[in-house]
């Protein structure tokens, strides 16, 4: 996926896992998305920017965590 090997599309998926659970802490304990999403983005996509764009990282992070292709959500 993304033209990545499969090492490296682990690493990337490793990441934006990690990216996806500090989120949800940080969510979870009062503090709002919009204040605190860009700078948890950009500190587990600075490692790996080499391999995966901040864009392709941002969609693949909410892939894993199950926020695309539900129906309905776009109605």
């Amino acid at each position: 996926m993304f033209g990545l090997n499969e090492a490296e599309y682990n690493i990337v998926k490793r990441a934006a896992k990690e990216c996806m659970k500090d989120l949800k802490v940080e969510v979870t304990s009062g503090n709002k998305y919009d204040h605190i999403a860009a700078g948890i983005i950009t500190k587990h996509h600075t490692p790996i920017s080499t391999l995966i764009t901040r864009t392709k990282f941002v969609w693949l992070a909410g892939y894993i965590a199950g926020r695309w292709g539900k129906p309905g959500e776009y109605e």
